[in-house]
This record gives structure tokens, C-alpha cells and sequence, in this order.
């Protein structure tokens, strides 16, 4: 592989991951972090978390809300990635709603 092809190789490497499209369900100390530095590196979140205030205060940092799972569904592009930061005993509600989905 010549200079060049390493060049390209080591810039297509970087261009992985950038501007990610990523659902988070959860916007506790953990989500709520994870996605603050997602949008500081220009990828797109839609979030969802019970609390209205909880996912209009993401929305001001440039998240998307959605107003329920479903919603938040909706809202991605195929292939989804859904990232779920909730407590364990809310876990299989969240994952019934996603089944359902």
C-alpha cells in the first residue's frame, strides 16, 4: 500500500462515527452526560426520557425530543441505533415498548 492509499485509509478511519444519527432512551446523570458530549461532537441524538423537562432540556442543547418511545422510533433513520440508559427495574418497560414498536 503506497503513501497515498494509507492516507486515505487513515481518513476514511476518521470519518467513521462522524455526524452518527443514535437514540438514547434515559436522560439520567449517565444519558443525559453521554449525550452532551455526543452533540459537542456534532452527532444528531433523538432522546426520550419519562420527564418532559428532562428531554426539553436536551432539546435546548440540540437534541431531538421525542414525546415516547414510539416517537423516538419514528425519528431515526434505518439502521437505528438506540442506546437505553435506565435503571434495571425500568429496563423491561422500556424493551416491551421497543418490542412493539
Amino acid at each position: 500500500m503506497g503513501v497515498s492509499g494509507r492516507e486515505e485509509l487513515v481518513k476514511s478511519e476518521q470519518q467513521i462515527g462522524k455526524n452518527m444519527q443514535i437514540g438514547m432512551i434515559g436522560l439520567g446523570r449517565m444519558g443525559a452526560n453521554m449525550v452532551q458530549r455526543l452533540l459537542a461532537d456534532d452527532h444528531n441524538c433523538v432522546v426520550y426520557a419519562r420527564n418532559r423537562g428532562t428531554r426539553d432540556e436536551m432539546a435546548t442543547l440540540g437534541a431531538e425530543a421525542a414525546d415516547s418511545i414510539e416517537n423516538l422510533v419514528e425519528r431515526l433513520q434505518a439502521p437505528r441505533a438506540i442506546w437505553i440508559m435506565v435503571p434495571d427495574r425500568s429496563l423491561t418497560m422500556s424493551l416491551s415498548s421497543l418490542r412493539a414498536c
